[in-house]
C-alpha cells in the first residue's frame, strides 16, 4: 500500500527541474541552443537584472523594450549576449565574484540555471556573491 498523500495530484511523484547551466565569459553570457529554444525562443532581447547575489535573464518580447541582444554565436543556434558594461558596473561597486578583475577579464565558468515563473525570469545563483580568490 502507498502513501497517496505524499504525492502530488495525479498520482505521480514531481520531477525536479532539470539542471541547466549558462556559461559566463569575460563579461559574455554563452546560452545554448537548447535552453534558448525552452526559455528565449524567438526573442532577440534580454534584459538583465541583479536581485541580491542573482542575475536575473528577462526575455524582452517588444523590440522596443531595448535590452542586451542575443546574438547567434555559432551554426548550432547557440546565443551569446555580450554585457561587459553590466557586468563592470557591479565589478565597479566591489561585487564580482572575484572582487579582483574586470568585467572583461572574468575568468571562464560554468554556472546552474533554473526558470523562475515568479520572476518570468532564467535566475543564475551567486554570480554576484564574493569568492576566494
Amino acid at each position: 500500500m502507498t502513501d497517496h498523500a505524499s504525492q502530488p495530484p495525479g498520482g505521480s511523484a514531481a520531477r525536479p527541474e532539470p539542471v541547466e547551466s549558462v556559461l559566463l565569459d569575460r563579461g559574455a553570457i554563452h546560452i545554448a541552443r537548447p535552453l534558448y529554444e525552452r526559455h528565449f525562443a524567438g526573442v532577440e532581447a534580454v534584459a538583465l537584472l541583479r536581485r541580491d547575489g542573482d542575475l536575473l535573464i528577462l526575455p524582452v518580447r517588444h523590440h522596443a523594450g531595448g535590452g542586451y541582444l542575443l546574438k547567434r554565436k555559432n551554426a548550432a543556434g547557440d546565443r551569446i549576449v555580450i554585457a561587459v558594461d553590466f557586468f563592470r558596473t557591479f565589478a565597479d561597486a566591489g561585487g564580482m565574484p572575484s572582487r579582483g578583475p574586470a568585467a572583461d577579464e572574468m575568468p571562464l565558468r560554468r554556472v546552474a540555471a533554473t526558470w523562475s515563473d515568479d520572476w518570468a525570469a532564467l535566475v543564475v545563483r551567486d554570480v554576484f556573491v564574493a569568492r576566494e580568490v
